[in-house]
């Protein structure tokens, strides 16, 4: 029922019925080929591009309520696969490729890296932004509504900087000023003399002009405080000298209702910057105990400790033999980091709950895959360097497994062979959605010159869940930044989470709030706390089930 008692305003729900799976042991199962996105991830001619590519991104591109999947290959054109839903027995049909479809204007610009979904215009619909290599420019397809895309990057503003070769990375979305639309921020990775003479980073933050114009971006990076060329890079032979960040977020780590920007970089450049609700940001790396890492790639934030309060994992490079204290090399080897958030603007150091580990490090996300209300991690890594870039303090990098940690209350143990994710290719991006709407998530790997992998999850619904889908009244229709809070008992701390549209590494997860809810088959409380500053509340819910709440 809906408590009105505690708010005025009242969320609209839509219940909406989930097919179950069939009762066993937890496993990941590889479907890739008989789902239909087999495919080859291509590489561009630079070597350092081809070793670092591999975007994808997870959306409901023509409303229909099936979560589909688009994805970037270096050197040849990118690939919309629809999700094609249930048959009446309830087994999935697997996805379709409908790239010609969803792209009239012709074939896509084969130089094409990290992917976002995001309703840029606040029209209710997902546009989808690919940043450009080499390129000058990152790409910006509006949606008509009915899944049909309409390339307007330039016009919209989305134009690098600099005459020097852009090197575009990952981004994210997120309304930083409140205004209602969604701001971007994008990152690069490079040199700040490629071009033989000093250029502005292209590692930028774009504001969205809202009412004025909607969909339609400023550069305010300067004047916002976010530059990051005062960031020299530090590797460990001091060669580096640059901004080479790659991985955005936005994210409330303090609850004061306004995102902050977190920005994970490589050599030493990751930074947290602190929003000041007035249009800028202070950089609080240092006093917040965060910017350890040595080599930072993916990210992602989540409530690890269930403390309430966001926290922060950062993949990195882990050098089991320690060969850079040993031999020269421009990488640190100490590997991930987790940084607890404590509320107050700092963050504790739990790196040494189990997760330091994980091989060369890339895109990153949180997943509670067996349901049991503690938020576990996954990770990709390897390093393929191909003819003439191998060495032996590379080659142990070459066939990292894909890492998938299972929360313990706190400590981390990695379970992944043990439960079918046994992937050893050069795993980059990293997606988690529930494409088969069955109650628990999967995850979706891209891999740098082979073929990507879809785990499905078989058996992670044994225990409760529930999903939350957000709809705003405004413009952020997908209420980008809404902080969700579940009881699932009377006097229980509640379970948080906040909705994002930012980057794991090139990939971005659906927007989707999950809760597993282990044994708890109903819910006492939810409640939304709106970036506009509303508050939906409802209470007394059964479990398994995906609910629509709409804000007043």
């Amino acid at each position: 029922m809906l408590n009105r008692s505690h708010s005025p305003l009242i969320a609209l729900i839509a219940l909406i019925a989930l097919t179950p799976s069939a009762a066993g042991q937890l496993q990941f199962t590889d479907i890739t080929m008989e789902s239909g996105v087999e495919y080859i991830q291509n590489q561009l001619d630079s070597p350092g591009m081809s070793i670092m590519s591999g975007g994808a991104s997870a959306g409901d591109i023509d409303g229909d309520g099936w979560v589909d999947l688009f994805v970037t290959r270096c050197g040849r054109s990118s690939i919309m696969f629809r999700n094609l839903g249930i048959n009446r027995a309830g087994e999935h049909l697997g996805f379709s490729r409908v790239t010609s479809r969803a792209f009239p204007q012709g074939p896509l610009q084969t130089r094409l890296n990290g992917a976002s979904f995001g309703d840029v215009d606040g029209d209710g619909d997902l546009d989808l932004l690919a940043t450009g290599l080499h390129t000058g420019q990152h790409f910006l397809w509006i949606n008509d509504g009915e899944g049909h895309f309409y390339e307007e990057g330039v016009a919209r503003g989305l134009v690098l900087a600099g005459a020097r070769q852009q090197k575009g990375f990952s981004s994210a979305f997120g309304d930083f000023d409140r205004d209602g639309y969604l701001d971007l921020y994008v990152t690069e990775w490079g040199h700040l003399t490629d071009s033989n003479a000093p250029t502005p980073s292209n590692s930028r933050l774009l504001r969205n002009r809202g009412d004025a114009a909607p969909g339609y971006f400023t550069d305010v990076t300067d004047r916002a405080g976010v530059a990051l060329e005062s960031g020299t890079a530090q590797s460990a032979d001091s060669s580096w000298t640059g901004v080479y960040s790659f991985t955005p977020r936005f994210a409330d780590f303090n609850d004061d209702g306004w995102p902050d920007l977190a920005i994970v970089g490589d050599f030493g450049t990751s930074r947290l910057f602190w929003n000041q609700r007035d249009g800028s940001f202070l950089d609080g790396t240092t006093d917040s105990g965060v910017g350890g890492d040595e080599n930072g790639m993916g990210a992602t934030i989540a409530d690890f400790d269930r403390d309430g309060n966001l926290d922060w994992f950062i993949t990195s490079i882990y050098d089991p033999f320690d060969n850079c204290h040993r031999t020269s090399c421009s990488w640190g080897s100490t590997g991930n980091r987790l940084y607890l958030g404590q509320g107050n603007r700092s963050f504790d150091d739990a790196t040494d709950s189990g997760v330091r580990n994980g091989g060369w490090g890339w895109g990153a996300t949180e997943i509670d895959f067996d349901n049991d209300g503690w938020l576990d991690l996954a990770m990709t890594n390897g390093f393929e360097f191909g003819e003439g870039g191998t060495s032996e303090q590379l080659l142990q990098f070459e066939h990292d497994p894909t890492k998938l940690w299972r929360n313990r209350g706190g400590t981390f143990r990695d379970v992944g062979f043990s439960l079918g994710i046994q992937d050893r290719r050069a795993g980059k991006g990293i997606v988690k959605f529930d494409f088969d709407r069955d109650g628990d998530q999967d995850l979706f790997i891209t891999n740098t010159g082979d073929r990507p992998i879809l785990y499905r999850n078989d058996g992670g619904n044994e225990l409760a869940w529930l999903q939350v889908d957000l709809r705003s009244s405004g413009t952020n229709s997908r209420g980008i930044g809404a902080r969700v809070r579940l009881w699932p008992e009377e006097g229980d701390a509640p379970l948080v989470r906040e909705q994002s549209a930012s980057s794991n590494y090139l990939s971005q997860n659906e927007t989707l709030i999950h809760f597993g809810l282990g044994a708890d088959e109903r819910v006492r409380r939810l409640e939304v706390s709106w970036p506009s500053g509303r508050k939906s509340v409802v209470e007394n819910l059964s479990a398994r089930r995906r609910i629509r709440i709409q804000e007043p």
